[in-house]
């Protein structure tokens, strides 16, 4: 996924195959990242804890890994999400 920092408003899309994430919180001192995990949160309708950055911390792209959630149930949710 991409993130996109300091935007004027959250949003989720799929963008040629990548998802792109806007996210209104700068990237200091993590708090894009928690930013990204409480949208995804409240989007998926399932448990912060649940989700996790396993690379890109420090980057704009990432890889996320969400429990007990398969990548073709996280594609779809954001499927249904975007239209």
């Amino acid at each position: 996924m991409t993130v996109v920092p300091n935007s004027k408003s959250r949003s989720i899309a799929l963008h040629d195959g990548t998802l792109k994430i806007h996210i209104t919180k700068p990237p200091v001192e993590g708090r894009a990242n928690k930013a990204i995990i409480e949208y995804l949160s409240k989007i998926l309708r399932i448990k912060k804890s649940s989700i996790t950055i396993d690379k890109g911390a420090v980057s704009k792209s990432k890889l996320i890994a969400i429990e007990d959630m398969e990548a073709g149930e996280f594609l779809k949710a954001i499927i249904e999400l975007t239209g």
